[in-house]
């Protein structure tokens, strides 16, 4: 939800209007394991994967959901 309402979003900046998208790469401690970095090195992954796939979604890591690949 919070992706897509951020694409509805139009902004304007000294005198130029844009729109802002969000592409986010999800993991969990179930996939990626319990460290820290780990955990942030995953959803890094799978950031660029989102990115890579065409931008403006979200790019759940490991095995999809559902309610993630929405």
């Amino acid at each position: 939800r919070l992706r897509q309402s951020l694409a509805g979003t139009r902004l304007d900046a000294g005198g130029v209007s844009f729109q802002v998208t969000v592409s986010v790469g999800v993991a969990t401690s179930d996939d990626a394991g319990h460290v820290l970095e780990a955990l942030m090195a995953a959803a890094d992954v799978t950031l660029y994967q989102a990115k890579d796939a065409g931008r403006n979604r979200v790019e759940p890591h490991g095995r999809r959901t559902d309610a993630l690949a929405a």
